[in-house]
C-alpha cells in the first residue's frame, strides 16, 4: 500500500511538466555524485559485492545477529524491547512515552517508525510527533508520506515548498530561496526544541 501511494504521489506531481524536469534534473545530479565518488575509489567494485556478500549474509542469519546484539547491549544495561509487528512496535513506544507523560516528540529520520507509521499512531493517541529532518517535515506539513527514501520531497519544487510554509506557517509564499525556507522551518522547530515538555528520541 505504501509503494501504490508513493507512486500515486509521484505521478501527481511528476505530470507537471516543471515537476518532471526538476525532478529529473536532481536524480541525474545525484547520480553523477554517486558515480564521480565511485571512480574515485579503485577498488570500488570489490567493495560494492563484498557489501552485496555481507548484506545477504547477515539476512540469513538476523535471528542470531539480533539475540547477538540484545546480549551485547542488555551486558551494558540497555533495555532490548522485541515487536513481532508494526502495531507492537507502536504501543511498546506508546507505553514509554506514557510511562514518562511525554506529550510532544521531535524525532530524527527513522525508515523503522516510517513503515511502521509510528507519528500518524502517535497522533491518534494524543501524542504529537514533529520530523526534525526537513524533508520529512515538510511532507509531514504536507500530510502526505515521503517519495523518496533519502530524498523525502524531491518531487518539490522550492516554489511547493514555499506555499505550503506559508499555509502551515505564516511565511512569505512569494519567497522560495533556500535560505530564507531553512530559517522558516529553524524557527518553527526552535519552537519544539526549547518545549520543556519534549523528548528527542532517535
Amino acid at each position: 500500500m505504501r509503494q501504490v501511494n508513493q507512486v500515486k504521489l509521484g505521478a501527481e506531481f511528476i505530470d507537471k511538466q516543471a515537476h518532471r524536469e526538476m525532478h529529473d534534473r536532481c536524480l541525474w545530479a545525484a547520480r553523477m555524485r554517486r558515480d564521480k565518488v565511485a571512480a574515485s575509489i579503485p577498488e570500488w567494485e570489490e567493495m560494492r559485492e563484498l557489501a552485496s556478500q555481507i548484506k545477504l549474509h547477515t539476512l540469513s542469519q538476523l535471528d542470531s545477529y539480533l539475540q547477538q546484539f540484545a546480549t551485547n547491549a542488555e551486558a551494558n544495561g540497555i533495555h532490548v524491547h522485541w515487536a513481532r509487528d508494526a502495531e507492537e512496535h507502536n504501543n511498546i513506544i506508546l507505553d514509554i512515552f506514557r510511562q514518562h507523560n511525554v506529550k510532544t516528540v521531535t524525532k530524527g529520520k527513522s525508515m523503522t517508525m516510517d513503515e511502521c507509521g509510528m507519528r500518524e499512531f502517535m497522533g491518534r493517541h494524543g501524542i504529537d510527533i514533529y520530523e526534525a529532518d526537513l524533508g520529512e517535515r515538510i511532507q509531514q506539513l504536507d500530510n502526505q508520506r515521503p517519495s523518496h527514501i533519502v530524498m523525502p520531497a524531491i518531487h518539490k519544487l522550492r516554489s511547493d515548498v514555499a506555499s505550503l510554509f506559508a499555509r502551515t506557517l505564516g511565511s512569505d509564499k512569494d519567497i522560495d530561496d533556500p535560505h530564507y525556507l531553512n530559517s522558516v522551518m529553524r524557527a518553527d522547530m526552535r519552537k519544539k526544541y526549547i518545549n520543556v515538555s519534549s523528548t528527542k528520541i532517535n
